[in-house]
């Protein structure tokens, strides 16, 4: 929504398009948008795995990847520190006095959620408290994945006081499954999310969540497509291409590369997290 009412600002149109985390169908739709002569485009890759880049390589395009870009790649990016988010959700629930950390990821194929990850065990850790390999739990983003993981966590003995999903939509899954195996949130059980989806201040009790600033995200990747396009509008490539050309189109795709916008998230404290019973805030 952000990313077409910026692009209506500035008298381009959206098209969107939905993958459903299907490779082939991520392939086909950037090919598609490419046959309709669009002036840029906006995507954010299913996984480490997309072979997104390979259709956009044979182009000169305007390109922006958001929310799930990897180091290598010469292309511009518009992304959170995924690592900070990890870090704040640890942070808040160790200065709470959580002692015993459980974690729901989404897919481990996805760079942001290895580095979303690293943030929040390596700073339970650095506090000199433990979080189990065992107790970092894979989802896939979904609903199901928050209410599976939990059984997984009680089935198998695990303890924790505080939780983290890494989106919103596992944390309520999580959420509804302790509550069906009477585990209260967040007497029991403190519970952070991720993204702010509208739907975690809606629930009772709402969801404590690390937010992603939207907002700017949409509004960077759509300047920057604009910016690059009137670049290209500019200097039009009328001849044929050279081995001279060739490299100058190289270049120039490396210096897009370079383009790189990274956003910091924030936490919003709500009402599922909470001291652990028993114990007090600790100073972190």
């Amino acid at each position: 929504r952000f990313t077409e009412e910026y692009a209506e600002q500035h008298g381009y149109n959206i098209v969107v398009g939905c993958t459903d985390s299907n490779y082939d169908k991520e392939e086909r739709l950037v090919e598609s948008l490419l046959r309709r002569n669009i002036d840029g485009i906006i995507f954010g890759r299913i996984s480490d795995k997309s072979h997104t880049l390979k259709v956009l390589d044979q182009t000169r395009l305007p390109a922006v990847i958001i929310d799930r870009p990897l180091e290598r790649e010469d292309i511009p990016s518009v992304l959170i520190d995924n690592y900070a988010a990890g870090r704040i959700a640890a942070q808040h629930l160790l200065a709470l006095g959580h002692e015993k950390f459980a974690c729901i990821t989404g897919p481990q194929d996805i760079a942001i959620v290895r580095e979303r990850t690293a943030g929040f065990c390596e700073t339970i850790r650095s506090a000199g408290k433990l979080i189990e390999d065992k107790a970092v739990v894979e989802g896939t983003f979904k609903y199901e994945t928050g209410v599976a993981a939990v059984d997984f966590l009680l089935d198998t003995g695990k303890e924790f006081t505080a939780l983290w999903a890494q989106n919103d939509y596992m944390a309520i899954g999580a959420m509804n499954r302790l509550a069906e195996r009477g585990l209260m949130v967040p007497h029991d059980v403190s519970v952070v999310g991720m993204d702010n989806v509208q739907m975690s201040w809606m629930l009772r009790p709402k969801l404590t969540t690390v937010a992603q600033p939207l907002q700017e995200i949409c509004r960077n990747a759509v300047d920057i497509v604009i910016r690059l396009s009137q670049q290209d509008n500019q200097n039009p490539q009328t001849k044929a291409p050279t081995v001279a050309s060739e490299q100058q189109n190289l270049a120039s795709q490396q210096q897009r590369g370079k383009i790189k916008v990274v956003l910091q998230p924030t936490l919003i404290v709500r009402d599922t997290t909470t001291v652990p019973a028993g114990k007090t805030p600790a100073t972190i």
